[in-house]
């Protein structure tokens, strides 16, 4: 079993510029864009380098590794083994969300702005 991931040097670039943003860390950055990556329907680039930072497994998805594992499973539609959903798949979702959560939160101004508009029902958001 795969317990590391290596990001791209440009999601690491990215990851630091959120952190200084949100205050929040980058584990807990990647599981926001790694979801936002699953909502969104796109082919994954599988082709992203391995220059950047680095995580181990449990620090990055933690007790919901299963729940990660089981939404990419039934997103893709097919049977994942283990090392390729960790080190191949979950990898192009991170790469992707954390690009697309960069996005967004530029879009709306703020995390706060972001959470408002995408997390919140009342406000019309889409969880």
């Amino acid at each position: 079993m795969k317990t590391r991931l290596y990001t791209s040097l440009e999601a690491k670039n990215i990851l630091s510029e959120l952190e200084t943003k949100t205050r929040l860390t980058p584990n807990i950055i990647c599981r926001y864009g790694i979801i936002l990556s699953i909502k969104k329907n796109t082919v994954l680039d599988f082709s992203y380098d391995s220059n950047g930072q680095e995580f181990h497994r449990p620090v990055l998805t933690g007790d919901l590794d299963v729940i990660f594992k089981e939404l990419i499973k039934h997103k893709e539609g097919q049977f994942i083994a283990d090392d390729d959903y960790f080190s191949v798949y979950l990898k192009a979702h991170l790469e992707q969300g954390v690009r697309l959560l960069k996005s967004e939160i530029d879009l709306c101004g703020s995390f706060d702005a972001f959470i408002n508009e995408y997390f919140n029902p009342i406000r019309g958001g889409t969880i």
